[in-house]
């Protein structure tokens, strides 16, 4: 595999370092995650659980990001477990953790430090906005990451308050940045024998997870809510992409890409069909909504009318999860808007990515 005989040492707590290193092991690097004694990671204590009963062992979290690990509980901060984890240093190829932007000096472990000792070391650091700019010591968690990089912006109704989607969207696209990033230092080290530092921010992660950013670098154009619906609203961005209600709860309508008039044939709708509508269909978006929201009913027996409109059976309870972690706890910028793309830049701790003449990509 292409990481078979790579080391790599997890220090890391919680769901974007446990990410990292599991995508990793998945490319066949052996993974040794160190956890606290008595508790462990973090991990271990998050439902959902198996039988629903609480236990360290049966965390579903834990079970999915520690797949293909190896695991050794030490205190770092004692001698004997400071000497344990110096000793699995020497045979690390990568070190990744998440303890914040002053955690490892702290220890005396900072990179300066561990670079004389170990020089073909990559250093993996995983943190909120990075290791250093104005905001690296603010204390943050999933929800004000996910405000905080444009994503809330782009989530919601246009005449409603943002709402978060499911799940840890940030700390996972932090994790596959972080885990990209080690696999270039790894062939960066290749070439020059030398080891690196990867400062992973999980705010800027989120930021370039979705279109907006890369829109507004290139075109200046800032992406606002529209609901369930694809955020590009040029005339001739592909539709429908969006949640239709059904007899039984709600459908997500995705056009099909190879034949998008076949909507037209599975509705039984001949204006579905017409070429002037696919020539510009986000243009008429309200129109395919209306047209194609009479056959979203399920059929006897649960089967949907129109194939291609798959049911999603999570999607209620996914729903009332998401509004219930709304506009109450979003947080805002100093103007009181969730930050959009056009206002991210001055708050990323780096450059993002520049060209030679000094102009951003």
């Amino acid at each position: 595999m292409a990481l078979e005989g790579v080391s790599v040492l997890d220090l890391s707590e919680g769901i974007a370092g446990g990410y990292c290193t599991k995508v990793l092991a998945g490319l066949g690097a052996e993974v040794i995650k160190i956890e606290r004694p008595g508790s462990g990671d973090v991990l271990r204590s998050t439902p959902p659980f198996k039988d629903d009963i609480p236990n360290p062992e049966t965390s579903a979290l834990h079970l999915h990001l520690s797949m293909g690990k190896k695991s050794v509980t030490l205190d770092a901060g004692s001698p004997s477990g400071r000497s344990l984890f110096l000793r699995l240093l020497e045979g690390a190829d990568v070190l990744v953790e998440s303890g914040g932007p002053k955690a490892m000096s702290r220890a005396g472990l900072g990179y300066d430090t561990l670079r004389d000792a170990h020089p073909r070391l990559i250093l993996t650091s995983i943190t909120y906005f990075g290791t250093s700019g104005p905001y690296a010591d603010y204390v943050m968690d999933e929800l004000t990451a996910y405000s905080m990089g444009g994503y809330t912006y782009l989530t919601g109704l246009p005449d409603r308050e943002p709402i978060k989607a499911g799940g840890s969207q940030a700390h996972y696209q932090g994790g596959l940045h972080a885990a990209a990033a080690t696999l270039a230092a790894l062939n960066l080290r290749d070439l020059t024998g030398e080891g690196d530092h990867i400062d992973t921010s999980i705010v800027e992660a989120i930021c370039f997870a979705h279109a907006a950013m890369s829109a507004y670098l290139n075109t200046d154009l800032v992406f606002k809510r529209v609901g369930a619906r694809l955020l590009s609203e040029a005339p001739r961005a592909m539709y429908p992409s969006t949640i239709l209600p059904c007899k039984d709860g709600f459908i997500h309508a995705h056009y099909a890409p190879a034949d998008p008039a076949l909507l037209g044939v599975l509705t039984e709708t001949p204006r579905l069909g017409d070429p002037d509508l696919w020539d510009t269909p986000r243009a008429h978006a309200d129109e395919i909504d209306e047209r194609a929201r009479p056959h979203g009913p399920a059929r006897s027996g649960g089967q949907g009318r129109i194939e291609i409109l798959r049911r999603d059976p999570c999607l209620v309870e996914h729903a009332k999860a998401v509004v219930q972690q709304g506009n109450e706890n979003a947080i805002h910028d100093e103007a009181g808007r969730v930050v959009a793309s056009d206002r991210l830049l001055p708050h990323l701790h780096t450059d993002l990515v520049r060209c030679l003449d000094g102009s951003l990509i």
